[in-house]
Parts: C-alpha cells; structure tokens; sequence
C-alpha cells in the first residue's frame, strides 16, 4: 500500500535518484534511510516516518515494475550522498 501521498511521490523519486542508493540497501540501513527521509520530509514539508517511507518505496518498486518503478541509479555507486 502506497502511504506516501501521490503529490510528495515525485519529490521522493527525486531524492531517491539524487542520492544514488539502492531501495533494496535503503530500507535495510537505517541510517541511511534517516538520512534520506530527512530530506524528503524537509523538501514536501512534512513528517513521514522512515517505516512508511520504506514501504512506500518498496510498493513503488514492485508495483510500477517494468512501467517505470523506480529511477534508474547511476553505475558509479560509492554510497549515498547524504551520508557523505
């Protein structure tokens, strides 16, 4: 179930895209998906917690496969930007 509200999904696939971390490593590194619901929260002005945006990019993901799901990343993966 999609808990992020539909107008903040582009914003969150902006962060996703901008910050070079796979979903799959996301959900599971908590710091890592503070830090990027950090700044989620901050761009939509709202204060989702990191268990429903992690779900939401986890439905995203599964749901949307194959018709787009989420931002392709970059091959030059070092981490994600936030925590750097």
């Amino acid at each position: 179930m999609l808990i992020v509200k539909s107008r903040d999904v582009p914003v969150m696939l902006q962060v996703y895209e901008e910050n070079n971390y796979p979903s799959d490593r996301l959900v599971r590194n908590q710091c890592a998906l503070g830090g990027f619901v950090k700044e989620f929260n901050r761009r939509v002005g709202r204060a989702y917690s990191k268990d429903d945006v992690a779900d939401s990019l986890m439905h995203i993901r599964k749901d949307r496969k194959g018709t787009g799901g989420l931002p392709h990343l970059g091959r030059d993966y070092n981490g994600p930007n936030f925590l750097n």
